[in-house]
């Protein structure tokens, strides 16, 4: 069993006993179409692929994910802890989480189901899976492609320009179509300095300025590139869930006492709220502001301790003297 596998059934050991379950609930659900095994699993953000059924890994009814590989169930949460985990052991070529399915992950959906830290950890591990000039992974599956010589990359390169063709690679899992020079999705009719002048074109075209906004804004979290139609600044990405200002492009942050995105004189407002042309003095002042806040805390704190004890010392002082004068009060009436 390789590895992939062992640590499928590790995340999920349920699975293994539960087979002729899976296969009664496909049974009675109706559902039995599968993909042909060229096909890929990708991101599933259509609404039919969310519906509201039992997740075959927790057995809890939430809204889940219909796998379009196997048509598997499986809901956010522990998809986002099979792919932590496929991060944690080193992977970058994730197999679909239904230890029966070996169809492969695209980046993109794991990306977006990773946090900050896994991010950049599994960005890490596919650039060090590629500083071997002759073996590069796919750019959508992780999967390896090994050019045969050093003879065979000069040679690509020699026809980059009279017969580009010769770059282009057909990955052998997903059927992507890719460049082995520029490490793209393959650019038709494109040489590789012309598909990057055009990546190039668009980060400039997003920069404009149309009808007082950019044409254009990237999550900070997916880096998609987000066109606003309309509303407020206040953006929310469709493909990684982040919300984000779409005049400065920074995430929205709130902290109690300290404030959020829409505080002047926060550490987390936005630029263009206060002082957007001398940014030094924005944030020296927001600094100093964020600093007399840290003061202020524990006196604050102790303020509102001592109060609270000076409080209770009163209350238990009077307590036995209006308990004295009620019983007194009680029995003088009688």
């Amino acid at each position: 069993m390789c590895d992939q596998e062992k640590s499928k059934n590790i995340f999920h050991p349920l699975l293994v006993d539960k087979e002729s379950d899976y296969n009664e609930y496909r049974m009675m659900s109706g559902s039995d179409s599968r993909l042909s095994d060229k096909d890929h699993c990708d991101e599933l953000d259509s609404p039919e692929a969310r519906i509201f059924e039992e997740c075959k890994i927790c057995y809890q009814y939430q809204r889940i994910h219909r796998r379009t590989c196997c048509d598997f169930s499986a809901c956010d949460s522990c998809l986002r802890q099979y792919y932590a985990s496929q991060v944690e052991i080193g992977s970058i070529k994730i197999e679909c989480i239904n230890i029966q399915c070996h169809q492969l992950i695209g980046r993109n959906e794991v990306i977006s189901s990773l946090d900050s830290k896994l991010r950049d950890v599994y960005n890490r591990l596919i650039k060090e899976s590629n500083c071997n000039q002759l073996a590069k992974t796919c750019p959508n599956c992780s999967t390896m492609f090994t050019v045969t010589s050093i003879n065979t990359l000069r040679s690509m390169k020699k026809m980059i320009n009279k017969n580009p063709i010769e770059s282009r690679i057909q990955c052998v899992e997903c059927k992507l179509n890719w460049c082995f020079l520029c490490h793209a999705p393959w650019h038709q009719d494109l040489t590789c300095h012309q598909y990057r002048q055009g990546d190039k074109l668009l980060k400039a075209w997003a920069k404009q300025l149309n009808q007082g906004q950019l044409n254009a804004q990237r999550c900070p979290k997916c880096k998609t590139f987000i066109q606003k139609s309309g509303g407020c600044d206040h953006m929310h990405c469709n493909r990684c869930k982040t919300g984000f200002c779409y005049r400065c492009g920074e995430q929205l942050r709130h902290l109690k006492f300290f404030g959020d995105h829409y505080s002047k004189l926060s550490i987390f407002g936005c630029k263009y709220r206060f002082k957007k042309e001398s940014p030094f003095q924005r944030k020296a002042i927001r600094g100093a502001v964020f600093a007399s806040k840290l003061i202020l805390m524990p006196i604050i704190g102790s303020l509102v301790i001592g109060a609270g004890a000076m409080f209770v010392s009163v209350a238990l002082a009077f307590l036995p003297f209006y308990g004295g004068v009620t019983i007194y009060k009680k029995y003088a009436a009688n």
